[in-house]
């Protein structure tokens, strides 16, 4: 049993106000055995998110959405940064192209190696249904690249007191800007 980790997350579907309070409550319950209980809903909550599995460091590995969509988040950076979303797939089937042991080290680097990152690549072609998003970071700053499961990969500069300086992308060898961000203080 996880006791500081959700295993599910719902949500109330009311299309009207509610003026009548929803109770849900536990039966069973034994404070000495966790495992021996169950949380009855309100059948007004619906279950958006089932969460499968967690890392060493206690981040989401494997959830479930709406019952339906299969989500695999890659970490890295010593586990606070998500390096990887991949969609419609399982963890077994990220597993069964890179082992298991391979993705904890890989999570346990100050940051991924080019070797890493072609690993992770790797599975845009080893997943054929899956849809790879992969992310980098400046540790303590923020995101510098999102690459979309097309490979199209957007940049992110950060001034130096971490700000988002603006975001690009390149077309041909040339680079295309997409936002910009002036800062300035008041009566400046």
């Amino acid at each position: 049993m996880n006791l500081y980790n959700p295993v599910e997350e719902y949500i109330l579907e009311n299309a009207l106000p509610s003026t009548n309070i929803l109770e849900s409550h536990f039966v069973n319950f034994d404070e000495e055995d966790f495992n021996n209980h169950k949380l009855i809903f309100n059948r007004q909550y619906q279950k958006r998110i089932t969460y499968n599995n967690y890392d060493t460091y206690g981040n989401p590995i494997f959830i479930t959405k709406d019952s339906l969509e299969n989500i695999v988040y890659l970490w890295g950076y010593k586990g606070q940064y998500p390096i990887a979303e991949i969609k419609n797939a399982s963890y077994s089937d990220v597993t069964g192209k890179i082992p298991v042991a391979t993705l904890d080290a890989i999570t346990a680097k100050n940051e991924p190696s080019s070797s890493d990152w072609t690993t992770i690549n790797n599975l845009r072609t080893n997943l054929i249904s899956a849809m790879v998003t992969t992310y980098t970071y400046k540790p303590l700053v923020g995101m510098t690249s999102k690459t979309d499961p097309r490979g199209f990969t957007i940049y992110y500069d950060y001034d130096a007191f971490g700000r988002l300086k603006g975001s690009y992308f390149y077309e041909n060898s040339v680079k295309k800007v997409l936002e910009t961000y002036d800062y300035h203080y008041k009566d400046q």
